[in-house]
């Protein structure tokens, strides 16, 4: 549907293999709104620097709540290792831009999903904004769901956002294994 609302994008997050702490985070976009953001975050004083390089006059040093922060493509990724189970929930502290946001991430249930990797029981995963006021999408009130295979994988095979609008669907169509260590 890009010819709707043509949209490229591209984020990077760096880690610290030892202590697992999210040291930078870049988006950048192009689009009806370009975006080019920097988060870097010192865990000492409990900050992120953010540096929006599109719109300077927004850069600021914004206070990090209790827990470690991440971007939401790895907070999908680590789901995989939660071995949730229906009914029970994990909390995540996930970084959209300059916002820290403390979600609950709900095990919802089972389904059975399609994808052009085959047919894969999964566990159904929705982030909800339980402990402070709903903002951005939230507060618009946006759903988020992301289906976890329950195979030996546990992997992401569909994430989709629901707006007012319509829902932005991704669908996982290719999947590389990690290589073995030499």
């Amino acid at each position: 549907m890009r010819s709707f609302y043509p949209f490229d994008a591209r984020a990077e997050s760096v880690y610290n293999l030892r202590t697992g702490h999210m040291l930078a985070h870049t988006e950048r976009s192009n689009g009806k709104k370009p975006t080019d953001t920097m988060l870097t975050f010192d865990y000492d004083k409990r900050t992120a620097d953010y540096r929006n390089l599109v719109h300077p006059e927004k850069s600021q040093v914004v206070p990090l709540p209790a827990g470690d922060p991440m971007d939401l493509i790895s907070t999908l990724v680590q789901a995989r290792a939660w071995n949730l189970k229906p009914g029970e929930q994990v909390d995540a502290l996930v970084m959209f831009e300059e916002e820290p946001y403390e979600l609950t991430f709900h095990a919802e249930g089972y389904e059975k999903i399609k994808t052009a990797l085959g047919t894969f029981d999964t566990l159904v995963l929705v982030p909800r904004m339980e402990k402070t006021a709903p903002k951005g999408m939230f507060k618009r009130g946006s759903t988020v769901r992301v289906w976890i295979s329950q195979d030996e994988r546990h992997l992401p095979v569909k994430f989709e956002v629901e707006f007012k609008f319509g829902a932005g669907v991704a669908t996982l169509v290719k999947y590389q294994p990690p290589l073995a260590p030499n």
